[in-house]
């Protein structure tokens, strides 16, 4: 069982769950377009942007 599931997690992708952009104030230091871009550069299948006191940067995100 041990080396079925190694493999099962092996082939999953990492997925960045938590992630602040510029917009979130002093928190943040990349633009979520940048953000994007990056992710994928590494093959990402997804990103979450996960800002603080707003939607402000979904918009540019999306």
């Amino acid at each position: 069982m041990r080396g079925a599931r190694s493999r099962v997690m092996s082939a999953s992708p990492y997925v960045e769950l938590h992630c602040h952009s510029n917009f979130s104030f002093l928190d943040g230091g990349s633009h979520p377009y940048e953000l994007a871009m990056r992710a994928a550069e590494l093959e990402m299948p997804a990103l979450a942007i996960t800002d603080t006191g707003g939607v402000y940067g979904a918009v540019r995100f999306l």
